[in-house]
């Protein structure tokens, strides 16, 4: 069994069909007394920790414990030889504590010239590319030059592919030539040595900056308030409402800017206007007013 970048961890548990009523079995219950790959492990949708957490138990008992829906759990033998390949450094991936339950590490680094070279011949036999030695020592330049600086085994199999589809565009029998590998190395190969002769994307990613290319949110200059007039109109004091006349009979309030500094240290003093005294009914029957 192998299991890439789509691993989930519902796939490592029981997998319940209401339409036929039987439960679907995991990947690694699959894979009993075989092997099971996780390959490119680390970049999967779950996290390393998730999935290392989900078996360092099996990996150290040989017991896997599943779970039916009605909350039944029961024991299954983990017999099964599991393989994690990844090229993230181990420390991004997990602890000691896990690293203990993995018997065996291999690393697989970079490969000698003459097997480089013997890789290529068997490709482009395999895919009818014609090449010459000359071409093999050419390529190796590139891939140390543009590369990351090291020879991999993988290399030749992808550029033998990227070579017939270029003749197939062209209309011309696959031979590998300067010319083609030079075309091969523009589009396959990243560089992030800090090239001046590579695009700044690449360069930009080597030294950890973001590779997204500004737009007009990005390029957009911080301004001040008064920057702009409708800044400016933002700014300004709001106006003042009309005054309304006093009622009739109503004693005056005092205006709000006094009402607020009388809070203050200065106290500003306030004059009402002086009311005249109510007549009496005896001024009234006086003057005749009637009433």
């Amino acid at each position: 069994m192998i299991g890439g970048g789509e691993l989930m961890p519902s796939m490592l548990d029981l997998s319940f069909d209401e339409k036929s009523g039987i439960y679907l079995a995991p990947l690694q219950l699959k894979a009993n007394n075989g092997m099971f790959v996780v390959d490119d492990f680390g970049r999967q949708s779950m996290t390393p920790a998730q999935l290392l957490n989900r078996w360092i138990v099996p990996l150290d008992r040989r017991i896997d414990y599943l779970s039916l829906n009605t909350g039944v759990k029961f024991d299954v033998p983990f017999n099964v030889k599991v393989v994690f390949s990844t090229n993230l450094p181990p420390a991004a991936l997990g602890d000691e504590a896990f690293f203990r339950r993995l018997q065996a590490k291999v690393y697989i680094g970079s490969i000698t010239d003459d097997d480089f070279d013997e890789i290529l011949r068997r490709v482009a036999r395999a895919q009818g590319v014609e090449m010459t030695a000359d071409d093999a020592t050419y390529l190796r330049h590139l891939t140390r030059t543009r590369g990351d600086g090291d020879l991999r085994p993988y290399v030749p199999s992808m550029v033998c592919d990227i070579v017939r589809m270029i003749c197939r565009y062209e209309n011309r029998p696959p031979v590998m030539s300067r010319a083609t590998l030079d075309r091969v190395a523009e589009i396959y190969f990243t560089n992030l040595t800090g090239d001046p002769d590579k695009p700044m994307s690449a360069v930009a990613l080597s030294n950890g900056a973001s590779a997204a290319v500004p737009g007009p949110t990005t390029a957009r200059r911080e301004t001040t308030p008064t920057d702009h007039p409708s800044d400016r109109a933002l700014t300004r004091t709001p106006a003042r409402p009309p005054a309304q006349p006093p009622q009739r009979g109503s004693r005056q309030s005092m205006p709000t800017e006094l009402a607020g500094r009388s809070r203050s240290s200065h106290q500003v003093p306030v004059h009402e206007p002086e009311r005249a005294p109510m007549p009496s009914w005896q001024d009234l029957e006086r003057t005749g007013t009637a009433f």
